[in-house]
């Protein structure tokens, strides 16, 4: 059932209490989908798409962020920098020269702070020592909950810039502290078709999704907040 404005009834009621939980809807309860509703999904979808009407996926969305929202605190096993400088206090700093394609070379003994591990789901992968711990307890619910039939493409460490533009900053890649899922289907700019659930997981353990920046890259989980 799609929702839009003129809507009425416990669906609409729902919407708007889980909008509520989340900080978007600070208005009365009253189950009528008006311009006020609107405004509060237009705020959540602004990761997803801007329209204004609720379908399935982002009603399934609103419902994940909810229940990731309200665990969030118990599930942070390392703490989860906001902006550069915290990135480099917390992970380490990268000295580097650049080199083709967006990549770096890594100068100082940064690399040293990167494991190979054995993970539930991905099988042996490569992060930053620190998140082997917060990993390996998302990827065991990922797991519980059915979810890893979802996983086709997994990719992790890579020191390089954003977007491979030697212009831009470094990527979260390069601390090890990110990954891409199913990149095939999920290119910078679009919606994607990233399973909320799977969201809701990685959000749960103190990930942030690229699919709710207002350039969208679904493809895309980073350990850090504001870069």
């Amino acid at each position: 059932m799609t929702l839009r404005v003129g809507s009425k009834g416990e669906k609409v009621r729902k919407l708007q209490e889980n909008l509520k939980a989340l900080d978007l809807y600070p208005h009365k309860i009253d189950a009528r989908y008006g311009q006020l509703t609107r405004e509060a999904v237009i705020a959540f979808q602004e990761r997803y798409f801007v329209d204004g009407t609720v379908d399935e996926f982002t009603e399934r969305a609103v419902e994940s962020a909810v229940v990731a929202w309200a665990r969030r605190e118990r599930n942070i096993l390392v703490n989860i920098p906001s902006g550069l400088a915290e990135i480099e206090r917390e992970f380490g700093k990268i000295e580097f020269t650049d080199t083709a394609g967006g990549y770096i070379e890594i100068k100082n003994d940064f690399a040293k702070n990167i494991v190979e591990h054995e993970y539930p789901v991905v099988g042996r992968q490569i992060f930053h020592a620190k998140l082997v711990k917060v990993l390996e307890a998302a990827l065991d619910q990922i797991q519980k909950r059915g979810l890893d039939r979802e996983f086709r493409q997994f990719g992790t460490w890579c020191p390089r810039h954003q977007y491979h533009d030697s212009a831009k900053s470094l990527s979260t890649h390069s601390w090890g502290i990110a990954f891409d899922l199913n990149q095939a289907t999920n290119l910078p700019g679009t919606r994607g078709n990233i399973d909320p659930d799977i969201v809701e997981v990685f959000e749960m353990f103190g990930f942030e999704w690229g699919g709710r920046w207002a350039f969208r890259d679904p493809m895309h989980f980073q350990y850090a907040r504001r870069y």
